[in-house]
């Protein structure tokens, strides 16, 4: 289906509730609820999707709808991927664009470290990718969607998305303890995070150039 010109942009942060793991086979990455996509289109935008997504441990979605039941844009958006349980890993790794054929109007979101890592520079290089190709008079939504996954593979090129669970709760790095030390503290700040569900950190170093609060500020 050729275009609508896109009147008007709505740009946010979602930070979305954390998510144990992205639900494979409830539904596509790509759900063209509006119909603007040819069977063609469809199939090599989710091919293109699922490869970044899996390249990057990111759930890069792809929502379109003609009807928002009387929600706002982003509210329509964030229920959707929530709902659907879209988001890598345990803190709920996600990009994704919304277009709406009833407002005329799109939407990008981020949601886990994507969202903590993506700035406003960042979701207006998103937003610039699709607006340049929509308002071209011989394009289509596909071919913005298209603009839109190739900004999200230059973005997610120079995110690191390493989540925090990834990371070890004790770095020694001044080598102030012994294996055996080293190991029972280790699993003892991994009980603790566990059991509070909050990362409890020791760090050590020989030696840094700032004062000790700025420093931990800038590690964490």
């Amino acid at each position: 289906m050729k275009k609508i010109i896109i009147t008007a942009l709505t740009v946010a942060l979602i930070c979305l509730a954390n998510i144990t793991c992205f639900a494979e086979g409830d539904i596509s990455r790509l759900n063209d609820m509006a119909d603007i996509f040819t069977d063609d289109e469809e199939a090599l935008l989710l091919e293109k999707q699922d490869k970044l997504s899996e390249k990057y441990s990111v759930d890069i979605v792809v929502l379109t709808t003609s009807n928002l039941d009387g929600k706002k844009l982003a509210d329509y958006a964030e229920e959707y991927f929530d709902k659907h349980g879209f988001g890598y890993g345990e803190r709920g790794d996600g990009m994704m664009i919304t277009m709406c054929t009833e407002t005329n109007t799109f939407y990008t979101s981020a949601a886990g470290q994507c969202a903590q890592l993506l700035d406003e520079d960042g979701y207006a290089y998103l937003d610039d990718a699709v607006l340049t190709v929509l308002r071209k008079s011989d394009t289509t939504y596909a071919d913005g969607i298209d603009a839109y996954l190739d900004a999200c593979d230059e973005l997610l090129s120079e995110m690191d998305t390493t989540t925090v669970e990834e990371l070890p709760h004790l770095i020694d790095n001044a080598d102030l303890l012994s294996d055996k030390e080293e190991k029972r503290l280790a699993d003892k700040l991994d009980d603790i995070s566990d059991s509070l569900s909050c990362d409890v950190i020791v760090l050590t170093e020989a030696s840094i150039d700032t004062d000790a609060q700025s420093y931990a500020d800038d590690y964490f």
